[in-house]
């Protein structure tokens, strides 16, 4: 047993081997030269006993003081082996048991293509090295995907790499990210936005109520309206999302993406929208993308809504082509559209950021302090 003292309290750590008494020199604190398994024996307590002295060094230098316990399990998270592959899937379980399942999506497909890379051989931690990212990188190149897409699956990769460091399974020493940049794994996307002008043609059609156009144009309007409320956002917001307070209509949710909550007041054409589902959905969901889902888990919703966005964005893509937009009219357009019709409208960058939630400008340019409701809600008018 390894012993281990802190402030005169002690606790023990099997090195996993036993030796009898009469094999066992107490004084060196080693097994006897006569023990068959002598040298096995003397290289795994070295081991396991300098293991337990970098796990010492490494408790200090984070902090002054620190319990046995929080000693003893350090030494053992870095004695405990886990590959690369098996450390995904714990890290895939835990995103899935807190509801994060488009992140722990992202976490599967890299998955997949590191096993495809391996050939369904595991690795180590120790294995990936700037020369294993570098091949991993050209490797998606050759079959031609996009930089925006490669640097998708390295920022995951990256993450999973730190997260792996903090929880001791690798050496921050050795983090091949220090010297592998993937900053040039980006291609500036190319923002689309609609005008004002063309969200009244969007407006004005007229489809037969109930059908999938008739809901699909609904919700691009009020994703526009809204602060460019993005397609899973709307999807989940159900009558408990919304209340009225002195005639006005506020919405309050929390973003799926960010986690960060959202309190808003609805402008009369949002108002309009919300009522009409209000009135008419006798399901608990505003918008009916989620209706008659009977298994309401997190994975559930995560498969219906990937499913049905395609269809939306089929339906926006019908749309754009009966009013004569050119752009490609997707789910995401409203939320670009919303901030470029009020740029134009002269209303700051920063209180556009604040306003769809963006967390710096190198999104929406810098992001300053919060905004008075009412404020946000003045400028919102200018969509109408």
């Amino acid at each position: 047993m390894l012993r281990m003292t802190v402030d005169r309290k002690s606790s023990y750590i099997s090195v996993g081997h036993s030796c009898s008494t009469e094999l066992w020199d107490a004084l060196k604190q080693l097994p006897k030269r006569k023990h068959p398994l002598f040298k096995e024996l003397v290289t795994i307590i070295e081991k396991k006993t300098n293991d337990a002295k970098r796990s010492l060094l490494k408790l200090e230098n984070q902090k002054e003081n620190f319990s046995t316990e929080e000693l003893k399990g350090k030494i053992l998270r870095n004695s405990k082996k886990i590959t690369v592959f098996g450390y995904f899937e714990v890290i895939i379980n835990e995103l899935r048991a807190t509801e994060r399942i488009s992140y722990a999506q992202s976490h599967k497909d890299l998955l997949r293509e590191l096993k495809k890379f391996t050939k369904n051989k595991d690795i180590k931690f120790s294995d990936i090295n700037s020369h294993f990212l570098r091949n991993f990188e050209h490797t998606f190149r050759e079959r031609g995907l996009k930089p925006n897409t490669i640097g998708i699956y390295f920022r995951t990769l990256r993450a999973l790499y730190n997260k792996a460091v903090k929880d001791d399974y690798a050496q921050r020493e050795t983090n091949p990210f220090a010297d592998f940049s993937i900053s040039h794994m980006k291609n500036k996307t190319l923002k689309r936005a609609i005008t004002k002008s063309e969200v009244k043609k969007i407006q004005t059609l007229s489809y037969e109520e109930g059908t999938s156009l008739f809901n699909c144009r609904n919700y691009f309007l009020f994703s526009f309206y809204c602060s460019g409320i993005n397609f899973i956002d709307v999807a989940k917001l159900t009558k408990d999302n919304f209340t009225s307070i002195d005639n006005k209509v506020f919405i309050r949710y929390t973003r799926s993406k960010t986690k960060e909550n959202f309190l808003l007041q609805l402008i009369p054409a949002a108002v309009e929208i919300y009522q009409y589902y209000a009135e008419n959905n006798l399901d608990d969901y505003i918008f009916p993308f989620l209706s008659n889902l009977e298994n309401k888990s997190a994975v559930s919703i995560y498969n219906r809504l990937h499913k049905t966005k395609r269809q939306v964005n089929a339906n926006l893509k019908t749309i754009a082509e009966t009013v004569g937009i050119s752009v490609k009219l997707t789910t995401y357009v409203a939320r670009h559209s919303f901030a470029t019709v009020l740029k134009r409208n002269g209303i700051s960058t920063s209180k556009i950021s604040d306003m769809m939630g963006h967390a710096n400008e190198s999104i929406t340019q810098t992001y300053l302090d919060e905004f008075e409701n009412d404020q946000i809600y003045e400028a919102s008018l200018l969509l109408e």
